[in-house]
């Protein structure tokens, strides 16, 4: 099923667009028009997002394609296979004009988040790649716990909660880790347009996991702004708020 995203008021210095609305699959090609100035020239252009359903009533797509008709032109971008497929019209690029924002999950089992941002300057559409995440480095230490470096930031993570649970695994000996163990971090999990401090960008999310990928830690939430060098991390918040026990 297409979701799409709306925009809403903004009550916060950051802030989502949350709203979205279901589409249930057909057995032929399925498509969804939505309309909003993404030139720049004043005139609402039309953007209409169509795929292929894989299986009947499946959130799965093949031959997913975005056309924007603008000025009695049209352009069209081919965006491959992919499971809940997201429009949103909203400015990302934060140059004060609505950028078009397709994001995905991947058909593979861990379901990370692929897309493309569409953007136009002087009449012209120009595809953008969606930020790469970030190298981090995430491993537990000493006295149970664990630590999460990810760009300047650092992380700290308590987990004698756990301990029980970690002695009989044998991964600690009274408090000391027996060997190196890193944790587990997934690709984004989810991308959406988020207003950062004055700017306009997107923000990431992805878990962390200890010995097994279940084993949720905690969430890096990422805030990114474009600019004419490509996308930049803002800032990199981390927290295990109600994942603990």
């Amino acid at each position: 099923m297409f979701k799409v995203w709306k925009s809403a008021v903004l009550i916060s210095v950051l802030f989502t667009w949350p709203l979205q609305q279901t589409f249930a699959a057909s057995i032929g090609a399925e498509e969804y028009s939505k309309y909003g100035d993404v030139t720049g020239n004043g005139v609402k252009d039309q953007v209409i997002l169509r795929a292929t359903p894989i299986k009947k009533l499946d959130d799965s797509y093949k031959k997913i394609s975005l056309q924007v008709k603008f000025g009695g032109k049209k352009r069209v971008w081919a965006l491959g296979e992919g499971r809940h497929p997201v429009l949103t019209i909203e400015d990302v690029t934060n140059d004060g004009i609505k950028d078009v924002l397709v994001t995905m999950k991947s058909l593979t089992e861990r379901g990370s988040v692929t897309g493309t941002v569409i953007t136009f300057t002087n009449g012209k559409g120009h595809q953008l790649k969606l930020p790469e995440a970030i190298p981090i480095e995430a491993f537990f230490k000493d006295h149970y716990s664990a630590e999460v470096n990810a760009g300047r930031k650092k992380f700290e993570i308590d987990l004698k909660t756990r301990k029980d649970t970690y002695e009989k695994l044998g991964m600690y000996s009274k408090g000391k880790l027996n060997e190196p163990i890193e944790l587990i971090v997934s690709e984004f999990k989810s991308l959406k347009p988020q207003y950062i401090n004055s700017d306009k960008g997107l923000v990431s999310k992805q878990l962390i996991s200890g010995f097994r990928r279940e084993e949720v830690l905690g969430e890096l939430t990422t805030y990114w702004v474009y600019s004419k060098d490509g996308w930049t991390v803002k800032n990199i918040l981390f927290s295990d708020e109600g994942i603990k026990g």
